[in-house]
């Protein structure tokens, strides 16, 4: 059963392939080239040594024209004591946990407001 309002629930695991753009990956899949076949066709790699065209709207921009990029920040060093701890969002037990808002025995938990939740008492 697939639903298609929930294909990208957050709360449910998915493989990097259903990110990918359109839904015809199983027959691209079978129509790829791999590097060891012998039918001699040539990748796309081969064509990167040259440059491509300059179009006018590139060419219509100047040095003066493409504003700085500050580097200075990136050059100072960070003070580790200053910079916040990473919070995780997400918990997983396999045996289950009880949410502590509704008692429900769930096996994952989100952070809502300081508080790991069932993905139905989160507010999202």
């Amino acid at each position: 059963m697939h639903d298609e309002t929930n294909r990208w629930n957050v709360t449910t695991d998915r493989s990097l392939d259903e990110f990918l753009a359109g839904d015809d990956s199983d027959e691209a899949d079978e129509t790829d080239e791999t590097p060891d076949s012998d039918d001699g066709a040539e990748t796309e790699l081969a064509d990167t040594d040259e440059e491509e065209p300059v179009t006018d709207e590139e060419e219509s921009l100047s040095d003066e024209e493409t504003p700085a990029i500050e580097r200075d920040t990136a050059t100072e060093p960070v003070d580790p004591e200053t910079v916040a701890p990473a919070v995780g969002t997400y918990r997983f037990d396999p045996d289950g946990v009880d949410c502590p808002r509704c008692g429900e025995t769930v096996d994952r938990l989100w952070l809502d407001d300081d508080e790991q939740v069932c993905k139905d008492c989160k507010d999202w």
